[in-house]
């Protein structure tokens, strides 16, 4: 039998009351969807506890079997190794944001107008300042970079005890309220002064600046840690399996879990091309693998932009393009299972992600359809399955 296992992150959200209290996923025309859900069954899945702070890197990690409350996201590690490099033994990884900053205020958690080639231009700079120090600075896409740092010339022989302030909760945060602490963290926060001073100087941010737009003059360290309690999928589900991500973190965490993984150049730009050259991707890997792991970021990417109207446009693009598209290349194939859902939901009223539980829909060969009209969230809330933990999701439908 041949698994499918479609992760859109953040389909799901709360209900608008200016449109009848009804949910982006309600609003939008999402046939495919539809047709899974009535032929299928659907339910939630409580896919984060109240232990884990919210975001894809946690999230997938359960939805891949881990127990998320024994596990730890590492987000710079991840994305690292999602770039294709190994990190030495003596590196520590930090997770980077480019930021807008005025007078001593973070005005926002990225600077989101930044382009992939900007962000390579800026860590070429950074890296040049910053020679006579064991680091390195690594684009991944837009403000997000990643940051390696020598072990021994942070901590100076001391433990790590970092505590660092995680940006992912916060949409504006004032720099000396949230700097590091502990061992090494006059360093880091030397080294985010620095580059504050360099980035406001440079052409890039003064062109924003005259262009009205958020400058990347600032970089914020984070996520320093190395992951944890993440199981392998083969041990796990007795079952190989290819991923096609639609991140370097997604990419990174799948490789540390023994999955292969596909890299689609521009994957996370989003974009009907993009979602056409990922299900290209996804339909080639059934050549290879008959699990296949097919990561949608596109429609979380709108919703930290608390954008409705693209909300429902991404969410019907990802239903046609890819639901619609994969559905009936499966149908040739004999049996098959297909699985829907999110990691998480970033909602469009906050721009930041929550905990809240997200509908799965499972469809093919073997399975019993429930009454289902759609899929929704509502629906969910009425189905016949109790709501399951993330980890414990795939067990119960595409291995059952």
């Amino acid at each position: 039998m041949k698994r499918l296992f479609i992760v859109a992150e953040s389909i799901s959200d709360l209900p608008n009351k200016k449109f009848d209290d009804r949910t982006p996923l309600e609003l939008s025309r999402t046939p495919n969807l539809d047709r899974m859900a009535k032929n299928g069954c659907i339910g939630l899945c409580n896919v984060l506890p109240s232990s884990c702070i919210p975001g894809s890197d946690v999230g997938f990690i359960s939805l891949l079997g881990s127990n998320p409350s024994k596990s730890r996201g590492a987000r710079g590690y991840f994305e690292i190794k999602g770039l294709g490099l190994d990190l030495k033994d003596d590196a520590v990884p930090f997770r980077v944001n480019l930021i807008p900053i005025q007078e001593g205020v973070a005005t926002s958690y990225a600077s989101t107008s930044i382009s992939d080639d900007e962000c390579s231009v800026i860590v070429s700079v950074l890296n040049e300042c910053f020679k006579d120090i064991p680091l390195s600075f690594y684009p991944i896409s837009g403000y997000r970079m990643a940051l390696a740092i020598n072990k021994e010339w942070l901590f100076e022989g001391k433990r790590n005890n970092l505590k660092m302030h995680n940006l992912q909760n916060n949409a504006k945060f004032i720099l000396q309220d949230n700097f590091p602490k502990g061992n090494g963290s006059a360093k880091l926060i030397q080294i985010m002064n620095s580059a504050l001073e360099i980035l406001s100087a440079h052409e890039i941010n003064q062109v924003k600046i005259d262009l009205g737009e958020n400058p990347a003059n600032g970089i914020w360290l984070w996520s320093n840690e190395t992951p944890k309690g993440i199981n392998n999928f083969k041990k796990l589900f007795s079952a190989d399996g290819i991923c096609v991500p639609g991140s370097h973190l997604v990419r990174g965490i799948c490789i540390e879990a023994g999955l292969e993984t596909v890299n689609v150049i521009g994957a996370h730009k989003g974009g009907q091309e993009t979602l056409n050259a990922r299900v290209d991707a996804a339909m080639n890997a059934f050549k290879f693998s008959d699990m296949v792991i097919l990561h949608i970021e596109t429609i979380d990417d709108v919703s930290k932009e608390g954008d409705l109207h693209k909300k429902c446009q991404s969410i019907e693009s990802f239903d046609e393009k890819v639901v619609g598209r994969m559905i009936d290349f499966l149908e040739t194939k004999g049996e098959f299972r297909i699985l829907v859902t999110s990691s998480h939901s970033t909602l469009i009223q906050s721009k930041l992600p929550t905990r809240m539980p997200v509908p799965w829909v499972l469809y093919g060969s073997g399975v019993k359809p429930d009454k289902s009209n759609a899929f929704n969230e509502k629906e969910a809330q009425t189905s016949r399955f109790s709501t399951v933990a993330g980890e414990k999701l795939l067990k119960k439908t595409l291995f059952i």
